[in-house]
């Protein structure tokens, strides 16, 4: 199955594959369908302007790592009851998610991409 959808969603997927693979303690075979799909989704996007090792590629990455460890501090946050902790890293998530669709948008807008991502 194909699936049309906008550029900055193949970058913004390899990119949260990468981490994945780099935090997550993952069995053999799980480790090797990431791995085999990474590296597809590398491949197309080299073909890109924006391509792996690409400023926008690497600071898109960067977003979701600072993403990643923000809403670990929220999901902590909460299950301690600390509100006040919990309610600064919710912040910092809508932050970070916005900071992450602005990145997204420019991609796609620099890939002339066809398909694009939408936000209020």
């Amino acid at each position: 199955m194909l699936i049309e959808v906008p550029t900055s969603e193949v970058i913004d997927r390899a990119g949260i594959l990468q981490i994945k693979l780099e935090r997550l303690d993952l069995g053999d075979d799980d480790f090797r369908k990431m791995t085999v799909e990474l590296e597809d989704l590398l491949g197309l996007i080299d073909y890109t302007v924006v391509g792996r090792h690409s400023n926008m590629y690497q600071r898109l990455k960067q977003v979701n790592e600072f993403l990643w460890d923000a809403v670990a501090e929220q999901r902590e946050m909460g299950e301690s009851e600390d509100w006040q902790a919990f309610g600064e890293a919710s912040v910092k998530v809508v932050r970070l998610n916005d900071s992450r669709f602005e990145l997204k948008r420019a991609i796609d807008e620099i890939t002339k991409s066809p398909m694009r991502e939408f936000k209020e």
